[in-house]
């Protein structure tokens, strides 16, 4: 592992530089620093939590397995987690998962799309207008394709406003 030049080794080499070129010259030596590595996070939206936080009649088994649907979210917002997982690690029922899970889509937090790998399932991906996990760039492609869909069913993107503001 190379280990970094002190700053009087750094002046050395560039008072050295200047001495081979005889010019008068500004020689500037920087050492790379190493950034730090930051945990995962989700970037969550104002207008999409507000609708979230207010409810309008969401169980707070529906809230439970949202927030368990978005720390357990992979990158582009990848939901890869079945309802029977979801049940045992929230311990509850699996009909009132689904019953959470319906809601969900109805307000159109989360959305239903075809499996890539096996297209008689069902898999989830969380609305980027609610949070995202990914790229910026990702992001704007993401949202860009999901209104092209065909499916309506898959283009419920935006939020209707929250009441009572």
């Amino acid at each position: 592992m190379e280990k970094g030049i002190t700053k009087k080794q750094a002046e050395n080499i560039s008072e050295a530089i200047q001495r081979e070129f005889n010019e008068d010259m500004l020689i500037s030596v920087t050492q790379k620093r190493k950034i730090p590595t930051i945990p995962d996070f989700v970037q969550l939206f104002q207008e999409a939590m507000k609708r979230i936080v207010t409810g309008e009649g969401m169980t707070l088994t529906t809230h439970r397995v949202f927030l368990f649907l978005l720390g357990s979210m992979e990158f582009q917002n990848y939901l890869g987690i079945d309802i029977k997982t979801l049940a045992e690690d929230l311990n509850v029922s699996i009909p009132s998962v689904n019953r959470a899970m319906k809601q969900l889509k109805d307000l159109n937090i989360i959305i239903s799309i075809k499996d890539t790998l096996d297209k008689r399932r069902n898999a989830y991906i969380l609305n980027p207008k609610a949070a995202w996990k990914g790229r910026a760039t990702n992001y704007i492609a993401t949202v860009k394709k999901m209104k092209n869909l065909k499916d309506p069913g898959q283009q419920k993107l935006n939020f209707p406003p929250v009441t009572g503001q």
